[in-house]
């Protein structure tokens, strides 16, 4: 459960609250709902696979029932991001952490390829007579879902349907190909004694071959 009172306070949150403008004309629905939302009128809040749903407190004695669904990222846009960000595995190590890289903003806010999605990328249903796109009770959900991006910004890559798991699995990969690429250029010895000491923690001995010539003419 949301606790209502609370408004969005971490970069994530409030990024998503701002970029909630861009789905309504009549930010005074932005503005209704957000003062409901302080006035605690989100009775119930859950966030499943592509979709919340929300009910929330009104004038009316029954409470109203909210739907937001998000589209799939799509292939191209989600390519993209992952060739875009294929070297930024320390970045992603602080989205699981919570943390804000301020390098990856635009993986989230850019208005082509970001994963906020775009007014055709998300739908909003409500129950009240309010026939708008965005009614001030669908505003309530979008704020409350604003709270929990601050808590785990991870639900906004499962809201679009991928996974920062993937993104880092793709930065381990192209990491790997780097290494490789660059351990090609050295000298065959070079890269022996390189790996060895990587592995063993131990200072390979400039004088090791000299030593086994030397045991070597002894035979």
């Amino acid at each position: 459960m949301v606790k209502t009172k609370d408004m969005a306070s971490n970069w994530w949150g409030k990024a998503w609250n701002a970029n909630l403008k861009k789905y309504t004309f009549n930010t005074i629905r932005l503005e209704k709902g957000k003062l409901l939302f302080k006035c605690e009128a989100l009775a119930d809040f859950k966030i499943n696979s592509d979709h919340i749903k929300a009910i929330v407190l009104g004038s009316n004695i029954n409470p109203y029932k909210v739907k937001i669904t998000f589209e799939p990222i799509s292939e191209t846009k989600w390519s993209n991001i992952q060739t875009l960000y294929a070297g930024s595995l320390e970045s992603f190590e602080k989205i699981l952490d919570n943390q804000f890289p301020n390098e990856m903003t635009d993986i989230f806010t850019n208005k082509l390829s970001g994963l906020f999605p775009s007014q055709k990328e998300i739908s909003f249903n409500c129950s009240c007579s309010d026939r708008v796109n965005l009614c001030k009770h669908t505003a309530v959900a979008l704020y409350a879902l604003g709270v929990k991006i601050d808590n785990d910004p991870k639900l906004l890559f499962e809201l679009r349907g991928v996974s920062i798991l993937d993104l880092i699995s793709k930065s381990i990969h192209e990491q790997r190909k780097n290494i490789l690429k660059k351990a090609r250029n050295k000298s065959p010895k070079v890269l022996k004694d390189t790996n060895l000491s990587d592995i063993f923690n131990i200072e390979i001995q400039q004088g090791r071959s000299l030593q086994s010539s030397g045991n070597s003419n002894q035979h």
